[in-house]
């Protein structure tokens, strides 16, 4: 027997435990200046990146400046012209953002600029706010500058090259210039006050402005959009009916005022509305626009209209045409992935962040992005019917798509129109049984929800129950949903369990708690028991208590040994493990943690303890995690990461394994169907100076093993293998696993692990994914 030296490790679980990025990864917008002479424009990112886009050929180019990942506060661009705001400086590009340097000369202030604007009709006039008051101006293309006196506060603005009219507006006064800010003439505004903060200006002649805010509480949004037709004296309101939270951007475009808005958060709605004042109403433009809820920014340009969407990339819609084109930036997606959905028959996956949608089909390694579909509030896929998804969209209510979530209809047959506003919840109880819930915005805080229930797939729908918080109803929203022995049993928000004997017709309260929260009811099929994860909002509010039942009537608590202020963002049962439950928490307080981790129990509740993830940074809790049981790996969703995936080990506390530095092993193509190479290398020298044997392959072999351990096949390597000299002192070999069992039979598809023996011995192991 030949004789090695061996590694012993003992692997403890916050060692081993790393995660592979599988989601798509990418960028949040932030802001977006368009050069008019060019064509190109410049966008930012919540990363503090900033890209080149050519808005022809959709060409993403990341430009790295000076001070590069550093805060980037402000941008502007004109003629290949750009001045950036980034970290405590300014910075200066005159070739198109190839070549950077600091233009700071005559500000005194160590801070870098929350605006910077090019006076376009004299492009070497710019200025910069510095601070909520103190404004710059430079005359000589930010070579040198000088403070602007007085002081001018408020950071909305616009200017006019047919008036040679600049204007700056704040909560309290209207700023002029007719002599491009050498002086300024300075307008109370009556009628804005403390509670109001302009968020856009517009100039439409000498006399004639458009601006618009948002108060602070103000949920309605009734009065935020404000017109003068003498100059700034005296303002009227312009709202016409529309109640938008946040009027974001004015702009004027071939005498037309165009506003890019968002609605309150309950609503989530946004988009790009056109002024029509004859008839003084608002006009929505550009259907298809993706919206979200932290707001848009609107550029006009060549007859386009050009939208920063947060969470979306840039929109392009031609207003001859009407045509809406997304400028996806490719493979540059970036999300924080709040509902991370599976189908537990055909393990398809599905994550979205309101208004946008992937889904993915072979256990999360690739996704594809939904662009037909927006502002996705939940979504679910037939446990039958595969190509069969519904979907409620914020203020649309249901949609349904019968091609694999390609296109969508709307199905809102019976809903009533203000119950369309926020549907929350989705549920399949069968292939033509759903049940929807959700509450009534604008009844703060939302004293009204609802249930309604559809046998045919959700072409029609009829509501089985509604509840005014104000008559002391209870919430009778859904927020879990679990069938068992053909009994329906939920979680209803701010009440308790339920039960219903008829598939949702009726419920029957089964455990009550006062003044709890129900976020989470799941159930371990292996053991019979039920989970749920509560919070009671007088306590400890935040603090979740976790029950158990065998029965779904008679409940024990079993997270004792909790520390007080955990907050379960989402509990998971391992169904390859018995009694393995797994719980993402974060701090209830501070909501975070010295570094994300899970609560985990191994007896059903019993006893808990904890795993700690030091890769993710500590606000990067996981509002997601779903295990899925076919490859026996685990979906993670820290907030701003994406999705991470790895092998649900890190809960053994101990596992032997014979390893040597000096031997490697991979496969390629991973994913395969349905061949793949497998590569491995032995140390030569190794072998000579231990083994006293020249190199070969005697006594190795590959072992493939499916995921519940059984061997699949022994690929018998010496003799058959393949070999390329690719170093003095290392031989690499591959032999081909063409899918089958030892039977010659073709194997099914799912995660396969293959383990190089040496001598009896197992000196490296990897997994495989084989799709049909």
């Amino acid at each position: 027997m030949t004789k090695y030296i061996i590694l012993i490790i003992i692997v403890l679980s916050i060692d081993v435990f790393s995660f592979e990025q599988t989601g798509p990864t990418g960028v949040d917008l932030c802001m977006m200046k368009i050069d008019e002479v060019t064509g190109f424009a410049y966008a930012t990112t919540y990363h503090n990146k900033l890209y080149k886009v050519d808005l022809e050929n959709n060409d993403w180019i990341e430009l790295e400046p000076p001070e590069y990942g550093n805060k980037i506060k402000s941008l502007d661009a004109h003629n290949n012209v750009i001045f950036l705001g980034i970290g405590n400086h300014i910075l200066r590009s005159l070739d198109g953002g190839i070549n950077w340097e600091y233009c700071e000369s005559g500000i005194q202030y160590d801070i870098s600029a929350r605006n910077l604007i090019i006076y376009k009709p004299q492009p070497e006039i710019i200025f910069a706010q510095v601070g909520l008051n103190i404004w710059f101006r430079s005359n000589n293309n930010g070579t040198s500058w000088n403070q602007q006196l007085p002081n001018i506060g408020g950071n909305v603005y616009d200017f006019s090259p047919d008036y040679n009219l600049m204007m700056v507006i704040s909560s309290s006064y209207l700023y002029k210039s007719f002599d491009a800010g050498v002086t300024w003439e300075e307008i109370p505004l009556s009628f804005f006050n403390y509670d109001f903060f302009p968020h856009s200006l517009v100039i439409i002649n000498d006399s004639t402005y458009v601006s618009g805010g948002a108060y602070w509480n103000d949920f309605l949004c009734e009065n935020n959009m404000f017109i003068t037709y003498d100059s700034g004296v005296t303002w009227e309101n312009i709202n016409y009916g529309f109640s938008y939270g946040l009027p974001k951007e004015l702009k004027l475009y071939n005498n037309e005022i165009y506003l890019s808005a968002v609605r309150t958060l309950m609503e989530q709605d946004a988009g790009v509305l056109r002024l029509d004042m004859e008839n003084e109403t608002w006009i929505q433009i550009g259907n298809g626009i993706a919206t979200d809820v932290t707001g848009l920014s609107i550029k006009l340009y060549d007859n386009n209209i050009y939208l920063a969407s947060l969470y979306e990339g840039i929109f392009e819609f031609n207003m001859t045409t009407e045509i809406v084109n997304n400028l996806i930036p490719t493979n540059i997606y970036e999300k924080t992935v709040f509902t991370l959905k599976t189908n537990p028959n055909y393990q398809n996956y599905i994550y979205q962040n309101v208004s946008f949608m992937y889904l993915s089909d072979d256990y999360g390694y690739t996704w594809s992005r939904m662009d037909s579909i927006y502002n996705v509030l939940d979504v679910r896929q037939s446990p039958i019917e595969v190509n069969y998804f519904i979907a409620s969209r914020a203020r649309k209510g249901i949609y349904i798509s019968d091609d694999y979530a390609q296109t969508w209809i709307e199905s809102n047959d019976g809903i009533e129109e203000q119950d369309r506003i926020f549907i929350y919840n989705v549920h399949f109880i069968d292939v033509d049984t759903l049940l929807i819930s959700g509450f009534v915005p604008y009844t703060y805080p939302y004293e009204i929800t609802f249930i309604y229930r559809s046998t045919d797939k959700g072409q029609t729908w009829n509501k089985i129950m509604e509840a005014d918080i104000n008559q002391g109803e209870g919430y009778i929203a859904i927020l879990s949903l679990i069938m068992n022995d053909n009994i329906l049993y939920a979680a209803f928000y701010g009440q308790g369990i339920f039960q219903s004997d008829d598939w949702g017709l009726t419920w029957t309260p089964v455990f009550l708690l006062d003044n709890t929260i129900f976020y989470q009811l799941e159930f371990d099929p292996i053991n019979g028991i039920f989970y749920t994860n509560t919070a009671n909002i007088y306590e400890i509010p935040g603090k979740t208590v976790i029950y158990r039942s065998l029965d779904a009537i008679n409940w024990q608590v079993c997270s004792q040994s909790f520390q007080e202020d955990y907050w379960v963002v989402d509990m998971e049962i391992n169904p390859n493990e018995s009694g393995q439950i797994f719980c993402s928490v974060f701090n209830r307080e501070h909501y975070q943690l010295e570094a994300p981790h899970f609560i985990y129990s191994e007896d059903s509740g019993e006893t808990w303890d904890e795993i700690y993830f030091d890769e993710f940074d500590p606000t990067n809790h996981f509002t997601n995690s779903k295990i899925i049981a076919e490859t026996n790996e685990i979906l993670v969703c820290p907030i701003g990461k994406s999705i991470y995936r790895n092998e649900l080990n890190f809960v053994e506390t101990e596992e032997l394994m014979i390893k040597n530095p000096n031997f490697s092993l991979s496969n390629y193509p991973n994913p395969f169907n349905p061949t793949t190479n497998i590569y491995f290398s032995l140390n030569t020298s190794l072998r000579q100076g231990y083994a006293g044997q020249a190199e070969n392959t005697e006594d190795t072999e590959i072992i493939i093993y499916n995921i519940k351990g059984q061997k699949v096949k022994t690929l018998d390597v010496s003799g058959s293998c393949r070999i390329s000299t690719v170093a003095p002192m290392y031989r690499d070999y591959s032999i081909t696993w063409n899918g089958t069992d030892e039977n010659n039979q073709l194997v099914s598809s799912g995660v396969y692990m293959y383990q190089l023996k040496v001598d009896g011995k197992a000196f490296a192991s990897r997994k495989c994914l084989l799709l049909k």
